[in-house]
């Protein structure tokens, strides 16, 4: 896992130094930290329970049973596990777009600067503003997908 010489590791430095602080990236390292070691501890119980189940699988058709029963909830613990997880992670990545100057508060602002109808066109509003907004011009025009024209681009 320590591969030092992973090529996506470089990009992922860069967009990190980029996003984050140095106590984002403490706090977002010690929550993985917490997340990972929790992962492998239920990982690790679901294979103490898979393992009584096989136990009680060879012993009875009634073991066979308590197998299948031990192997349903190991499955679902693993399972309600990951999902808190991933609502943990999809909490702290709203939280990130969120954030006073995030992603999302770019995307209003540039929808707002085309719908003042400053701009004849998406691809203008977008080469012109993504960089004052410090987003990148692909990001800035998708941002502009979709939205309506301004007034003063409708016609009759």
């Amino acid at each position: 896992m320590d591969n030092v010489d992973d090529p996506r590791l470089e990009p992922l430095l860069a967009q990190a130094r980029k996003d984050f602080s140095f106590e984002d990236a403490i706090r977002q390292w010690a929550i993985e930290k917490i997340l990972a070691a929790d992962i492998l501890q239920d990982f690790e119980a679901s294979l103490s329970d898979q393992r009584q189940a096989l136990e009680a699988w060879s012993k009875s058709k009634q073991g066979r049973r308590e197998a299948v029963k031990l192997h349903a909830e190991a499955e679902k613990k693993l399972s309600e596990k990951l999902d808190a997880a991933s609502a943990r992670g999809r909490v702290a990545a709203n939280a990130l777009h969120d954030k006073p100057g995030g992603s999302r508060k770019k995307i209003a602002v540039i929808r707002g600067i085309w719908a003042s109808g400053k701009y004849t066109s998406r691809d203008e509003c977008a080469e012109q503003e993504c960089a004052a907004l410090d987003m990148s011009y692909s990001t800035a025009r998708k941002a502009l997908r979709n939205t309506p024209n301004p007034p003063s681009h409708r016609t009759a």
